[in-house]
């Protein structure tokens, strides 16, 4: 389900994937998606988004429940900093 301006770009989508996990999602002017909030089987997770469009920072739990941090450059290099 999403919500679309008036020239028929989304502004806020949301939905499930297959494995049924939810997930909220804003968008720029242009139609890329900006912030993901979201679920996984592990907890809540969230995905920050540049302008263009790319991935370059998710936060979430992981498998034994530790807090995770991961920072990217435009092109997916970077790191995964856990709280261990």
């Amino acid at each position: 389900m999403s919500t679309y301006s008036p020239s028929g770009i989304p502004i806020v989508g949301l939905g499930a994937d297959d494995d049924g996990n939810g997930w909220l999602s804003t968008f720029s002017p242009s139609g890329k998606r900006l912030v993901k909030l979201g679920t996984t089987a592990d907890g809540g997770a969230m995905a920050i988004h540049n302008k263009t469009g790319e991935q370059v920072i998710q936060l979430a739990p992981d498998e034994y429940g530790n807090g995770e941090v991961g920072v990217f450059n435009r092109k997916g290099k970077g790191r995964v900093y856990d709280s261990q």
